[in-house]
């Protein structure tokens, strides 16, 4: 199987539009390729499983270990031609100093070579040092080579050619300015609203310019398998999805778990998905938009995170909806509810300065910002015993919101703060989440990949709470 990373000099250079075009191109050829996205970012991977029809994948460095890493590529593109990597920012960067969680972390990590994006707009002899640069930073990463992006013309193109022959450096291809590689953007990333970005034939003409402009055959070359060898792989084991069921202190149990996902809540890792059903959860989609009740003999809610704000007349005007889920809750059952899941849970979402009444298990009101308000990685450690685990469980995650809670009625005592604390060494031991009854939420997106155990005790607590009720979960 063939791998490859795009990457790039820094962020905003064309490796998600290129990534999409290549996904398309190579697609076209009849070539089953699965998508990664370097980092903990949901958007880009929504987009590459549009244009490839397969899901895009999370490697991430820093939420996840090595030896998950290694284990979870091997899984996942199992059975496929090629694995193509989009890369996180710029090559070299990571979570903060040094490269840890950076794409070049995962390219010594998975021993995948480089093509690195440099969006050429105001630059000329000027790559060849650039890019040199990149390719001599660090011998463990290899770099095999420049794709030139955002050119201006034949005579453009013609210099910075010149100038990476006269160094030694492979090229690639070449990309022109085209408003075909431009999508619309909101806050969080690109616009998820699919229809505001692609039209019926976009996608055939990002992969037919794509094909004309980057030597594809060479790009198929170089991308090699380089997999490092493991030597203990006992420690394996209690990484590896395909045996997490094992975890499960008795036999695997069965319940139906339903996953909220529509246009305002669909921001998932798919391994986190991935680790519930092999724990036993029966995923089942709801939507809080457009549908006026829960599906039947449920054992939990899974509301991951999105765009609830901009869907917040809608979501209020639902109200069966949020009589159901306020209902599931009051009764016992299981909801985990991640950022968008918090907001929803609320009493209130304000934005664009109106007020939108929410389920109201939590008494907070949320306000969009309209600027970033909170982006970063972060270590917890539950504080009590709670559906996700026993007390001092250690999870990563991060967080990337444009809202704060600005109202927090702490004299209400049917529910709780702080179900975690951070671990962070920058954090000063933050309290984060909420927590009432089986209702868990705050503005963490978890990745279960950094403790599995997480996902088995959530299946766990549906099923326990499915079992309390007499009800089949089947």
């Amino acid at each position: 199987m063939k791998k490859i990373i795009i990457a790039a000099d820094r962020s905003g250079s064309g490796k998600t539009t290129i990534t999409m075009a290549l996904l398309a191109a190579l697609k076209k050829r009849g070539l089953k390729v699965r998508p990664y996205k370097v980092g903990p970012d949901y958007i880009d991977g929504i987009y590459h499983k549009i244009v490839s029809d397969e899901y895009s994948y999370n490697l991430d460095s820093w939420m996840l270990n090595k030896d998950y890493l290694v284990k979870h590529f091997d899984e996942t593109s199992s059975g496929y031609d090629m694995a193509l990597i989009e890369g996180v920012m710029g090559l070299f960067d990571g979570k903060g100093e040094g490269i840890q969680g950076s794409t070049a972390e995962i390219s010594i990590i998975l021993g995948v070579p480089v093509i690195l994006i440099v969006d050429c707009k105001a630059i000329a002899g000027s790559i060849a040092p650039l890019v040199y640069g990149f390719m001599n930073f660090d011998s463990r990463v290899k770099v095999a080579g420049v794709i030139l992006n955002n050119i201006s013309g034949p005579k453009h193109k013609e210099y910075l050619i010149s100038a990476l022959k006269n160094a030694g450096i492979s090229y690639y291809g070449a990309v022109y300015r085209n408003e075909l590689f431009n999508f619309k953007s909101r806050h969080l990333g690109l616009d998820t609203s699919i229809e505001k970005n692609f039209n019926k034939n976009k996608i055939h003409e990002m992969a037919e310019t794509i094909e004309k402009s980057l030597n594809i055959e060479k790009i198929l070359e170089v991308a090699t398998f380089r997999t490092e060898k493991i030597e203990n792989k006992k420690e394996l084991e209690p990484y590896n999805i395909k045996i997490v069921k094992d975890i499960h202190r008795s036999n695997r149990v069965e319940c139906r778990l339903a996953i909220a996902y529509d246009e305002a809540f669909h921001f998932y890792y798919k391994a986190n998905l991935d680790l519930l059903t092999n724990c036993g959860a029966e995923l089942v989609k709801f939507s809080p938009l457009n549908d006026k009740d829960l599906p039947e003999n449920l054992g939990g809610i899974y509301l991951g995170g999105g765009y609830p704000e901009v869907y917040a007349d809608k979501l209020s005007r639902n109200k069966g909806m949020i009589d159901a889920v306020r209902k599931f809750a009051f009764k016992g059952g299981v909801i985990y509810g991640e950022c968008g899941g918090l907001m929803y849970l609320g009493r209130s979402i304000i934005y664009n300065g109106k007020k939108h009444s929410m389920v109201g298990i939590f008494d907070i009101d949320v306000e969009i910002c309209g600027k970033l308000f909170h982006l970063g990685y972060v270590e917890l450690q539950l504080l009590r015993d709670c559906i996700l685990g026993e007390k001092g469980t250690i999870i990563r995650g991060h967080e990337y919101h444009y809202s704060k809670i600005i109202n927090n009625d702490d004299n209400n005592k049917k529910w709780k703060k702080g179900i975690y604390y951070t671990i962070n060494k920058d954090d000063n031991n933050l309290l984060k989440g909420f927590y009432y009854k089986k209702v868990l939420a705050s503005y963490v997106h978890l990745h279960f990949g950094s403790n599995p155990k997480v996902a088995c005790n959530l299946v766990e607590s549906c099923y326990n709470f499915l079992k309390k009720n007499n009800f089949s979960g089947q």
